[in-house]
């Protein structure tokens, strides 16, 4: 036979024919009660806030209406609705301690928002399903709609598992686990045979390997031994069944019809892959036993529907495509026949895997994007922000304080870099850098108010008389010692152990600022420190100007670092302009709720409603908290490491300044900075001191009230 010898497949209408569901005749499902949302919500805020809190107008739950209309007014209402609907839902649902808490009757009197979700998915199944029963629809149209009833069906038994397993005696069998595991074998089916019917059709060449695997997945569906076979064995699964006599023997041969149609399909499949598979022998393969083998085999041992004209018509085409195959091989080929073989079910499963063509779009994906949709989640937000329970606040309120604390962290870290940078600019003087009046530019750095502050701070000090400071701290040492020195019991040893290493602070005390001594009471008279700073000073100008005399003709070294310092300077007030900024996203803003990060009350909720393990909520809250920050900390790093580089930097071209200013100046100069240098340390020295003399005086204040309790 030769290349493109093509023998088609006569397929028989009931091959691509959907099954008829009889979804009009499921009596035992109640009417729908529309409802009114309005009332539901306004009912749930009487209950749970009383007259604090009213639901005023309709309008305050616009979006929910919106979508409930769209559904309710509808006859073909699309599924992009259902499933915003669905969301909608969800999001109220996990703001509830449980789905009845909003004491209303959706559906079988459970009082469960559940029930109200999946209805409208099982009703767009439904509403689908009946569509592509029109015989004006096309193939392709009815292949969509399939998808689009397997999308449905494959979401309410992953994400509603829990509700159609409890066998609740309210739920009719329609809504049953079982009944939902049939109806997606079947709707597979069809699915995989309207592929199958559009491949035959839009191909030129038939592609016989495809083919085969694809009709043995449809045979395997339809013969799926525990959501078919046994479903349909067990008459207690019979949905069609209704608590009245009325009509019970026509709700009866619904199912019989049923499970009629689908021992039909099995058969049609089962033919239609035996004839694919020795077609794919024959023609492709070049074998011609074998496929013999398979006929000779599935002709005696089938038993075919004599009684059904669609099963006579395809095994006529099976003895046809066997005297075929036969005629060939008898004339030309010879190859052996194993007529002894009687179980064509083996030789099928030992040969064919079947092939699953279906896909759909995942419901969970389209979910997934309204979740991204930020101006439809925060409808949502605005809409439900006062339904929210005790438990999810309490969770609520461990993601509140740790971004309080993550708040708090940022804002201590961003103040404390810019108070090192602002102590930087001011205590080196750089914003005086090039003006003509700093302290490199003369070789001094201490103006007359900075000398009158070292005064008066040292004045006004209780600590100011050393002398006296030390007799009296010497004195309450050696009372102390006195008093603790029978110590014996173990409080007592550890308050003389205590004494004792006062005694060796104390030393290192007076022994630190004595080496100050005379630069200190040089600072308690304001009069006297001017005028020997005066004095060194104008030594040291009036060197200064001789200096200048003999190199006017010499460019000024000491102007491109300045120029490059006040470069440092301006950048530096930048990064601190730069982390400002940032610090306002850290604190509470009225206008939007304290809320920075988008979709935060949603992806909270959603978070709480997954996991109840506080620690393990805690761990994600402060992921969660880090990743929406992650723009504004990287940042800030960035910043930091600049601004230490820039200190750097500016701290070097400080000493080169200075370099080059004294390589300018004569030894005169060079005494004003040491006298101001040594006059700096001696008032910091004296801080210093003060801050230490505060803690040792409170400590034998403290010391002596402990004494009385333990000696």
């Amino acid at each position: 036979m030769s290349e493109d010898t093509n023998i088609n497949l006569i397929n028989p209408n009931v091959s691509f024919f959907p099954i008829n569901l009889h979804f009009d005749h499921i009596k035992d499902i109640k009417p729908y009660e529309r409802l009114s949302w309005f009332k539901i919500i306004k009912h749930y805020y009487q209950s749970n806030y009383g007259n604090a809190l009213k639901l005023e107008d309709k309008s305050e739950i616009e979006l929910l209406n919106n979508y409930y209309d769209v559904l309710t007014n509808n006859i073909d209402f699309p599924l992009e609705s259902v499933v915003e609907y669905y969301y909608i839902l969800n999001n109220l649902k996990e703001r509830l301690p449980s789905d009845k808490s909003l004491d209303h009757s959706f559906m079988y009197d459970n009082k469960s928002l559940n029930m109200e979700m999946v209805y409208w998915l099982y009703q767009k199944f439904m509403l689908s399903y009946k569509q592509i029963q029109k015989s004006e629809l096309d193939d392709k149209a009815k292949y969509s709609l399939t998808k689009e009833c397997n999308a449905i069906l494959q979401f309410i038994l992953k994400n509603h598992e829990g509700m159609i397993q409890k066998k609740l005696k309210h739920l009719p069998n329609f809504y049953k686990e079982e009944t939902l595991a049939f109806w997606i074998k079947i709707i597979n089916a069809l699915q995989q045979e309207l592929f199958i019917k559009i491949t035959v059709n839009n191909t030129k060449v038939t592609n016989y390997s495809l083919l085969f695997k694809m009709a043995y997945q449809v045979y395997v569906f339809y013969n799926d031994k525990v959501d078919v076979q046994n479903f349909l064995a067990n008459r207690h699964n019979n949905y069609y069944e209704t608590a009245s006599d009325d009509n019970e023997s026509d709700h009866h041969d619904d199912f019989t019809e049923l499970s009629n149609m689908i021992k039909v399909k099995k058969s049609v499949w089962i033919i239609t892959t035996c004839y694919y598979y020795c077609m794919h022998l024959y023609t492709k393969m070049k074998k011609y036993g074998e496929p013999l083998t398979l006929l000779k085999c599935f002709l005696n041992n089938y038993p075919f529907n004599e009684n059904h004209d669609d099963i006579v018509n395809l095994k006529k085409q099976l003895i046809t495509l066997h005297e075929m195959i036969s005629k060939d091989n008898d004339f030309i080929y010879h190859e052996d026949v194993n007529i002894e073989t009687k179980d064509y079910m083996s030789i099928i499963e030992g040969k064919i895997v079947p092939l699953n063509s279906n896909k759909y779009v995942l419901i969970s994906d389209m979910l997934k994007k309204l979740d991204e949709n930020e101006s439809f989640t925060e409808e949502i937000n605005k809409m439900f922000k006062n339904i929210i329970n005790m438990k999810t606040l309490e969770l609520e309120s461990i993601y509140t304080a740790e971004k309080e604390r993550f708040w708090h962290e940022q804002t201590e870290e961003i103040l404390t870099s810019n108070l090192q940078l602002g102590s930087f600019i001011d205590y080196n003087r750089l914003n005086d850098i090039g003006n003509g009046n700093d302290q490199y530019a003369n070789g001094t750095s201490l103006s007359d108010d900075d000398l009158q502050k070292m005064s008066q701070t040292i004045v006004s000090s209780d600590y100011s008389d050393i002398k006296a400071v030390k007799a009296k701290v010497v004195y309450l040492n050696e009372k102390a010692i006195e008093l603790t020195k029978d110590a014996t019991t173990p409080n007592q040893v550890a308050l003389k152990d205590s004494l004792n290493n006062a005694v060796s602070n104390n030393a290192q005390l007076f022994q630190s600022i004595n080496k100050y001594k005379h630069e200190i009471e040089l600072m308690k008279n304001y009069q006297n420190l001017k005028t020997t700073h005066d004095h060194v000073k104008l030594n040291a100008d009036m060197n200064n100007n001789a200096a200048t005399m003999n190199l006017l003709d010499i460019e000024d070294p000491t102007e491109s670092l300045e120029r490059k310092i006040k470069e440092n300077v301006e950048a530096l007030k930048e990064i601190k302009v730069q982390r400002t900024s940032i610090l306002k996203k850290f604190k509470h803003n009225e206008s939007d709720n304290g809320s920075t990060i988008p979709n935060e009350t949603s992806s909270i909720l959603k978070m709480i409603s997954k996991c109840k393990d506080k620690e393990k909520l805690r761990h994600e809250f402060i992921e969660f908290i880090n990743e929406c920050y992650s723009f504004e900390t990287s940042t800030l790093i960035g910043l930091n490491k600049q601004q230490q580089l820039l200190v750097n930097q500016t701290s070097h071209l400080l000493h080169d300044l200075q370099s080059k200013i004294n390589t300018q100046t004569t030894s005169t100069s060079n005494e004003l900075v040491d006298f101001e240098q040594k006059l700096k340390d001696a008032y910091e020295a004296f801080k210093e001191f003060e801050s230490n003399c505060r803690e040792c005086l409170s400590y034998y204040n403290s010391l002596y009230e402990l004494i009385p309790q333990h000696f």
